[in-house]
């Protein structure tokens, strides 16, 4: 359902690429024409890089409304959304800290065969 009378939500797009808005909002996902489960956002600031996001296009949903149900139709977004498109690319991971550990351990075993030579 959609209502009239709720306008999209006022929101700024910060020098830091965060977002900034008053109150709280509800927010979607969406990627590859399909449009993902709700969430809520309730600080006033939302960073985007927080949704570790794979490369591609995406738009971010943001609603002024409560929702009965699931029902978020195209209609209700184009009337009530603020969207902001945006693209990830060259994202890169994250090392897992037992990669880490890993690799610290390589170096270590390396340093003491180096000791042993001498």
């Amino acid at each position: 359902f959609y209502d009239n009378s709720i306008a999209a939500p006022d929101v700024t797009v910060n020098a830091d690429g965060t977002l900034g808005f008053a109150g709280s909002l509800l927010a979607s996902l969406t990627y590859g024409g399909t449009t993902g489960d709700l969430f809520a956002l309730t600080d006033g600031v939302f960073d985007l890089a927080s949704l570790e996001l794979a490369d591609g296009d995406y738009t971010l949903n943001l609603y002024n409304a409560e929702l009965s149900g699931d029902d978020l139709t195209s209609d209700f977004i184009s009337r009530n959304a603020y969207q902001h498109k945006f693209t990830v690319s060259g994202s890169t991971a994250t090392p897992e800290p037992a990669t880490l550990l890993i690799f610290g351990l390589g170096l270590a075993g390396l340093g003491l065969a180096r000791r042993r030579r001498k």
